[in-house]
Order: C-alpha cells, then sequence, then structure tokens
C-alpha cells in the first residue's frame, strides 16, 4: 500500500465571546472578574466545568474555553487537550479555573493532582501554568495559597 503525502493544517478558531472586552489579568481576583464575566452562569452550575484562560506574554487573555462538563463533583481533564488548545491559539502562559458545586474551594487531591501534571506537561512544552482558580461561594487561588 501506497501512503499519499498529507498535509494537516491547524485552523484557530473563535473560543469564547472575550473579543467584546479588553481583558487582561494580573491578580487572581483580576481573574476571577474574567471568568465570571465570560461563563457568567459557572458560579452556579450543578455540574463541575473545567476551562482555561490562554494568555500572551503581556497577560492579555487571546482565548477562553471551558474545556470539559464532569459531575456534580468531579470533572475529568486532560492536560493534553488543554496544551493542544493553547499551541493552537498560540498562548504562551495559561491559567486554568474549575467550579465546586458545592460551594467549597478547599483543593482535594485531584485538584492538586491535576494542577502539577499540567504544569509539569506545560513546562515541557514551554508554556507558564500561572495559576489553577476554583470557584464557587469565593474563590480559592492554588497559586496564591502556596498550592502551586
Amino acid at each position: 500500500m501506497k501512503i499519499q503525502n498529507v498535509r494537516l493544517q491547524i485552523v484557530r478558531e473563535n473560543i469564547g465571546e472575550y473579543n467584546d472586552y479588553d481583558f487582561k489579568v494580573n491578580s487572581p481576583t483580576s481573574v476571577v472578574n474574567v471568568i465570571v464575566t465570560v461563563f457568567d452562569t459557572l458560579k452556579y452550575d450543578t455540574q463541575e466545568n473545567f476551562g482555561a484562560l490562554f494568555l500572551n506574554t503581556r497577560n492579555k487573555v487571546i482565548g477562553a474555553e471551558l474545556i470539559t462538563r464532569g459531575t456534580s463533583d468531579s470533572s475529568l481533564v486532560s492536560p493534553r487537550d488543554i496544551i493542544q488548545k493553547a499551541l493552537i491559539i498560540g498562548a504562551t502562559r495559561l491559567i486554568v479555573f474549575h467550579n465546586h458545586p458545592s460551594g467549597d474551594t478547599t483543593p482535594s487531591k485531584e485538584d492538586m493532582d491535576i494542577t502539577k501534571r499540567l504544569k509539569d506537561s506545560c513546562n515541557i512544552m514551554g508554556i507558564d501554568l500561572l495559576d489553577h482558580i476554583i470557584i464557587g461561594d469565593d474563590y480559592t487561588s492554588l497559586k496564591e495559597d502556596g498550592s502551586m
């Protein structure tokens, strides 16, 4: 069997409504403001959602997307899916986030594990993972609380 030459073309999609805003993040509070503006129902959702903000070198949001939707107390996410989207959009920095439908923003063991796996994967690919934000009744920044 002869294999034909195949050319892969990557297309950058418009993956959020952030284009109507000029979002620049410089603190966990500013990140949370972007998240609740773009994903306005996230805080009240009864299922866990895991998403990412894709940033350029000046911390300007160039993309925002919910990556997975889970159950009432978990959400499966793969670092591969997040990094793939970051590379396609041309992001050099990344902030991930998810909600806790219970309202309690205390990080779980699973939250810590995915953050470590994602941070290690991002380091290999030359992408800075700046923070992991958990949204509930309030928010928790894993960077701010020293967990990252």
